[in-house]
């Protein structure tokens, strides 16, 4: 599966698309990769599946989970991505990738041609020591739909899907009349784009930087839960569909 000489020519063309053409401002030209994706193999094979979402005004992030089948691990590993470079035809994220086994993390890039004339369907390469796994992303009405090729125990079991994401959550720690505010990226500089009052319940706990052990969250206790929240920025997302990263500390599992 893994493609070393092909994948190199994805990431030849793709830097030379963005060393001569012009860099891309224009928000309808992120639209296009916003969004809940599945991860396939050219074959159909499901390797996969990320989440395109804002971060910050022109800069798209995106996380999700490559399965063990894509073969940069042993195991399967969760992704954290960000944009470093885009134009009208490609875009390419830095990648953080944790080996849900081992705890390894380690860094790459996904690469992505925008230059197909299906804009449900994207190709491109995750890249990782310069070993390359070509892929294309095909959009999804949402994140459920991508583990359709998983068997219900192997989603009843994923770690990634219960302990840390399943339970909603509520507000702690804020002044009875007082407001949390959301920012648009995971530090107190960045832009509110609104904000929360103290009674706030029924929150979706999306991602964490830097992430959280989603095993170890469901080992240990309700207060162990809480401490780790307490050094994590976590993107959230409210009943009526707002999203943005408030501080962890702020957080709380709505269960014992």
């Amino acid at each position: 599966m893994l493609q070393r000489r092909t994948g190199g020519v994805i990431l030849l063309a793709i830097a030379c698309i963005l060393s001569n053409a012009s860099v891309a401002t224009s928000a309808q030209i992120y639209s296009v990769v916003f969004g809940n994706w599945a991860i396939e193999h050219n074959n159909g094979e499901s390797l996969g599946y990320i989440e395109v979402f804002e971060v910050s005004v022109d800069a798209p992030g995106f996380d999700g989970k490559l399965f063990a089948n894509a073969e940069l691990f042993n195991s399967s590993a969760l992704l954290t991505g960000s944009v470093v470079n885009k134009t009208t035809d490609a875009f390419i994220f830095d990648v953080l990738y944790r080996a849900t086994a081992s705890g390894e993390n380690a860094n790459g890039r996904l690469l992505l041609s925008l230059k197909g004339t299906d804009p449900d369907r994207l190709a491109g390469s995750f890249e990782l020591d310069n070993r390359f796994v070509l892929i294309n992303l095909v959009r999804q009405a949402s994140r459920d739909q991508t583990t359709q090729n998983q068997s219900p125990q192997a989603i009843k079991n994923d770690p990634a899907k219960t302990a840390l994401t399943l339970p909603s959550y509520g507000l702690r720690n804020i002044p009875s009349g007082r407001a949390l505010r959301i920012r648009s990226a995971p530090n107190r500089s960045s832009q509110a784009i609104g904000q929360m009052e103290s009674d706030t319940q029924n929150l979706s706990l999306l991602s964490c930087t830097p992430q959280i052990d989603p095993v170890r969250f469901g080992q240990v206790s309700f207060e162990g839960k809480l401490e780790l929240l307490g050094g994590v920025w976590c993107r959230i997302k409210t009943r009526d569909g707002r999203q943005g990263f408030v501080l962890g500390r702020y957080l709380r599992p709505l269960y014992k």
